[in-house]
């Protein structure tokens, strides 16, 4: 009887050694994504969610003063800027995604360096169209983006698509 109830504890510190064990694995692998990674998973939702972008929203992953440049122009500094800049996007492209995983992405020193695709429909019922090739890096100061600065370059459409 004794020997039953050691064993069924054993089997229920194993159970919860084994859950404790893949929420831990969940957290350092989430732990271990870039800011940037982090960054653009949050972008998707908000983005495509009702509601304005907010500087608060882009605070988790930005730094105040963040300079954003885009195929070499430069957008105003800081979080406000940012949040309009993609509200006004809004209207025009109602859906935009970044394709995750990124097709590359890698670190050195304070920067992190990436090639994504970006996609776009005009409805949810809508399949993912038009691509958007994106290749640039990040500045990363006290673990948020301080400095943005991307090459985008539209997939032409063909006759066949």
């Amino acid at each position: 009887m004794f020997a039953r109830q050691i064993g069924r504890a054993a089997i229920s510190a194993l159970a919860l050694g084994g859950a404790m064990l893949a929420n831990a694995t969940a957290f350092a692998e989430d732990a271990e994504k870039t800011v940037l990674t982090r960054m653009f998973e949050w972008w998707n939702v908000a983005y495509n969610d009702d509601e304005p972008m907010t500087a608060e929203g882009f605070s988790q992953y930005f730094t105040d003063d963040i300079v954003f440049v885009i195929n070499g122009r430069r957008s105003e500094k800081g979080l406000q800027s940012l949040a309009e800049r993609f509200n006004a996007l809004k209207p025009n492209y109602p859906h935009i995604r970044i394709s995750l995983p990124m097709r590359e992405e890698f670190a050195e020193g304070d920067k992190i360096f990436t090639y994504h695709v970006n996609q776009g429909r005009n409805s949810e019922s809508d399949p993912w169209s038009g691509e958007t090739h994106v290749m640039g890096y990040v500045v990363v100061k006290d673990g948020k983006i301080d400095f943005l600065n991307f090459l985008q370059y539209d997939k032409p459409e063909t006759p066949d698509e």
